[in-house]
C-alpha cells in the first residue's frame, strides 16, 4: 500500500502575511505609548527612582519590550542608563503579570491598561 498525501488539505484557509516590525520601531512605540498614556518622558523613568508611579512605567516598558521585541532580558536592561540586570527585568515582567491577575482591585492596573492599549493602537500587530 502506498501512502498518498494531499498538501492542499487546508488550502481554503487564507494565511495572513506576517507583519515584521523592527526592534527599534517597537522600542520607540513603547516610549511614545508611555508618554501618551502618562505624560512622562523616557528620561523620567530611566533614572533610579522608587516612586510607585515611576516604577509602574518602567515595568510596563520591560513587559512590552519583552513581549513584542526579540531583545533578551540583558539587552532590555542595557537600553537604560543604569543598565538593569536580567533579574530586574524578570521581576518587572512578573509584577505586571500580578497586576493583570489582580485586575481592577489594584490602582496600578489602570496605568498598565492605558499604556498597553495605547501601544496596541500605535503599532498594529496582525
Amino acid at each position: 500500500m502506498i501512502a498518498v498525501f494531499n498538501m492542499n488539505w487546508n488550502s481554503h484557509v487564507p494565511i495572513p502575511p506576517k507583519q515584521i516590525v523592527s526592534n527599534d520601531t517597537v522600542i520607540e512605540g513603547i516610549k511614545k505609548a508611555i508618554f501618551l498614556a502618562s505624560g512622562k518622558e523616557f528620561f523620567i523613568y530611566d533614572v533610579k527612582n522608587r516612586k510607585r508611579t515611576i516604577i509602574i512605567l518602567r515595568f510596563a516598558f520591560f513587559k512590552l519590550a519583552r513581549k513584542y521585541s526579540s531583545y533578551t532580558y540583558d539587552e532590555i536592561g542595557e537600553l537604560f542608563c543604569n543598565k538593569f540586570d536580567h533579574s530586574t527585568i524578570i521581576h518587572g515582567c512578573k509584577a505586571i503579570d500580578d497586576i493583570e491577575y489582580i485586575g481592577f482591585n489594584d490602582e496600578r492596573y489602570k496605568t498598565w491598561n492605558d499604556i498597553n492599549e495605547t501601544f496596541k493602537t500605535l503599532i498594529k500587530f496582525k
